[in-house]
């Protein structure tokens, strides 16, 4: 992970052009500088201008995403592209991943916070100390719930 002061963040946002959102009077309105966010939202598409000239990965290297429903738009649109995005998978066969009709819960996979995530890479290599398999399990009775993970109806799941 590469960390960035915060003087160099605040300096990298300062010196981008669409940073904003609208710089009318209110954020409901279409701004009327054509660099604004509201403009490209308004329009129906997004204009992306990137200034990244390093390496690109190629069609065919593996891509896991992980976040909340923005990921699974990534997903989506790197599939549409033909790209190879193995954190989806219509094959999976374990009842936690589908919903009560028997299809796959995307959001099954949403982290919501950036420590939720690194958490989940760390508990799947073992690198988190004090960590054991129910540690954010909590229940009564018969019930359990996963605090990181989308409750399944009738579905329990015990590790």
């Amino acid at each position: 992970m590469k960390k960035i002061e915060s003087k160099n963040a605040l300096l990298n946002t300062r010196s981008n052009e669409f940073r904003f959102w609208n710089q009318s009077g209110s954020s409901s309105l279409k701004s009327t500088r054509t660099i604004d966010a509201s403009c490209r939202i308004h329009d129906g598409f997004a204009i992306v201008k990137p200034t990244y000239s390093g390496t690109l990965f190629k069609k065919d290297a593996a891509v896991f995403a992980m976040g909340s429903c923005f990921a699974r738009e990534i997903e989506a649109a790197l599939i549409r592209q033909g790209g190879n995005v193995v954190s989806v998978n219509d094959s999976i066969q374990r009842d936690e991943f589908r919903d009560d009709k028997g299809k796959i819960r995307t959001g099954f996979f949403h982290r919501f916070t950036p420590r939720a995530m690194w958490q989940e890479f760390m508990q799947s290599f073992d690198q988190l100390n004090n960590w054991h398999s129910e540690s954010l399990i909590v229940g009564q009775g018969n019930t359990r719930t996963d605090l990181n993970y989308w409750k399944i109806k009738g579905i329990l799941i015990v590790p």
